[in-house]
């Protein structure tokens, strides 16, 4: 991955269930209708997940919605 491709870089650490410490990037990469929001757990290729804006934007609807209980 080369930095000058990205527009956005930000971390958040977490627990796993079982307590173990985690960092999740956060990552926009791309230029114009081909940026895509990366989404990858210590920085592992098998866990990176490719979002379009849509699919972020439902994303974050979900995690809000589990956030506040509601189904």
């Amino acid at each position: 991955m080369h930095s000058e491709e990205e527009s956005f870089r930000g971390t958040i650490k977490v627990r796993n269930p079982e307590g173990e410490p985690h960092t999740v990037i956060v990552m926009r990469r791309g230029m114009g209708s081909n940026a895509q929001v990366w989404v990858t757990l210590n920085g592992a290729w098998k866990t990176t997940l490719c979002m379009s804006d849509p699919e972020v934007a439902q994303l974050i609807e979900l995690i809000t919605r589990a956030q506040r209980g509601r189904t």
